[in-house]
């Protein structure tokens, strides 16, 4: 079975794909696509399955190559997600990744394909994306309008973990998305997904909750619309790992099975003691909550309420 990436950070994806060796084992090809000017970096990684690297070169037309660097990087990101999985090395069942989605914990093939149908995984209903701010949230927002314009669901599976694809159906919704709506900034998996169960609704599972640890990488940068299930996928962001942020001194330095279960259950605690300090600042241990005005605020009500009864 068959991982596709697009990737421009080799040390990032180099040492993404030794988790992904490791905990998807039934994994046996990565296929990824780079810039041209990174191509022989690539090809030099160690990687411990069968690696081929295509440069963008060998997947765009000529037009294309001449303004990819000036594209939006929603479209620019769905060009190459488009061109590659046209590719002949790509094949008709793949998953589809980001070079920074990697397992916490062993799992089979059945977490993306169970009894001849697809799973799919969602973080959001795009009718309630209410963010602005970034190229991302411009990508949800025109998803949203030609998905509803189109008559389609529009749940979001940009869920920031690997998602199985069916090759034939991901290019019948390209050709669907660029004959109506060429132009707009769109979400590859979320066009994909709502496509598919539109078209083929028996080839799919109903859709689920993402699986995915630190999406989004601040706990407050939106009110979750759904849980995760569970934590099966981190969404690896460096700056996490910095000195006095929630992952300092958790970097791997051993890829190996009994180092890392542990390493990532800590993160897992971590995580959640993180997530209950930004929302709830006033619990916090020690000096600190004295500085947030959330503790004295709570402190007046307590009072207020023992001085009611």
């Amino acid at each position: 079975m068959q991982i596709v990436y697009i990737s421009n950070r080799p040390a990032v994806f180099t040492e993404t794909i030794q988790h992904i060796a490791l905990f998807l084992p039934f994994l046996e090809q990565a296929v990824v696509c780079v810039p041209d000017h990174l191509e022989a970096a690539f090809k030099l990684i160690d990687a411990p399955m069968t690696l081929l690297v295509v440069p963008e070169s060998e997947i765009l037309l000529p037009k294309e190559k001449n303004c990819l660097s000036q594209l939006h990087h929603q479209r620019r990101n769905y060009l190459l997600r488009v061109r590659l999985a046209a590719h002949d090395l790509v094949e008709s069942r793949f998953v589809m990744s980001d070079d920074d989605a990697r397992p916490l914990k062993p799992m089979g093939p059945d977490v993306f394909f169970e009894a001849g149908r697809y799973r799919r995984y969602y973080f959001y209903d795009l009718a309630a994306w209410s963010s602005n701010q970034t190229e991302f949230d411009a990508g949800q927002i025109a998803t949203h309008a030609v998905l509803d314009h189109a008559g389609f669901e529009h749940l979001s599976y940009a869920s920031h973990m690997p998602q199985m694809i069916d090759k034939t159906i991901f290019l019948e919704a390209a050709t669907f998305f660029t004959a109506n709506y060429e132009g707009h900034a769109l979400c590859e998996w979320s066009t994909y997904f709502n496509f598919a169960v539109n078209r083929y609704p028996e080839q799919f599972y109903d859709a689920e909750p993402y699986l995915t640890l630190c999406w989004p990488e601040h706990p407050l940068a939106w009110r979750l619309y759904v849980r995760p299930s569970q934590y099966c996928f981190e969404n690896f962001t460096p700056s996490l790992y910095r000195r006095a942020q929630v992952f300092d001194h958790m970097s791997a330095q051993d890829i190996s099975a009994e180092a890392l279960e542990p390493l990532n259950v800590s993160k897992l605690i971590r995580w959640r003691k993180h997530t209950i300090g930004l929302m709830h600042p006033e619990r916090a241990l020690g000096w600190r909550k004295y500085l947030n005005p959330r503790t004295w605020v709570g402190k007046l009500f307590a009072a207020l309420w023992r001085d009611r009864s």
